[in-house]
């Protein structure tokens, strides 16, 4: 039976990475809303960024793979997790914070799916609420430095991963080579697929709905990270 990539993720992943990423989202809370405690993260995937946050929040986790959900409640008990798309969740709480990084909003299927993701977060956050969230841009598309392939040492064998674009959709192939014994290795291969938006009509619809009061360009401009407010 097909492994899930749920059972590689910790190997493959920085978790200093992870750790600077909740750094960002704790600063930018810090610097515009200093009484946030309620925090919500869209696609929070296995827990690498929620876990790094202090104790004075409380962060509750979405994500729309059963089995991430499944890791994150067996992995850290006290945070509560929910199994939905952020595109269509609904959930009886209003949150402080809600934020999402690793670009994980590119992973929509569609860009209707970005627009109710916005009037979700919008619907699920308190007055003067924070919605953080980063994403690639189109530059990405063109960047041959991130989509040639690449191979790493990996604590449970081998990763090698390529970038394969078609017009704006952004296709990860991810091959992992786990270590058995001695020379043996099992190959695993996991296709991810991103979509890619005008940074213009991203921000078009964003202004619906929020006030964006920071945004900042890094990876070289393959990124962008967005903090906002509630209107």
């Amino acid at each position: 039976m097909k492994k899930h990539f749920v059972e590689f993720w910790e190997h493959i992943t920085s978790m200093d990475k992870a750790k600077q990423r909740a750094e960002k989202i704790i600063q930018i809370i810090e610097k515009y809303h200093n009484q946030a405690v309620k925090l919500l993260e869209l696609g929070v995937g296995i827990g690498v960024v929620l876990k790094n946050f202090p104790e004075k929040y409380s962060v509750a986790g979405l994500d729309i793979e059963k089995e991430y959900i499944e890791y994150c409640k067996r992995n850290f008990p006290n945070n509560k997790f929910i199994e939905s798309s952020m595109h269509d969740f609904s959930l009886e709480e209003k949150y402080d914070v809600i934020y999402s990084v690793y670009d994980s909003i590119n992973f929509l299927s569609n860009f209707d799916q970005w627009i109710t993701t916005f009037l979700c977060v919008k619907k699920h956050l308190n007055n003067q609420g924070l919605f953080i969230f980063d994403m690639y841009t189109p530059k990405v598309l063109d960047d041959k430095k991130i989509l040639q392939p690449t191979c790493q040492v990996e604590s449970m064998g081998y990763s090698i991963d390529r970038g394969i674009v078609r017009d704006n959709l952004l296709e990860w192939e991810v091959i992992l080579f786990e270590h058995k014994k001695e020379n043996q290795y099992e190959k695993h291969t996991f296709n991810f697929y991103e979509r890619i938006f005008p940074i213009s009509k991203v921000e078009n619809e964003l202004y619906k709905h929020f006030e964006i009061i920071e945004k900042e360009l890094y990876e070289e401009g393959n990124k962008i990270r967005y903090a906002c407010r509630k209107k």
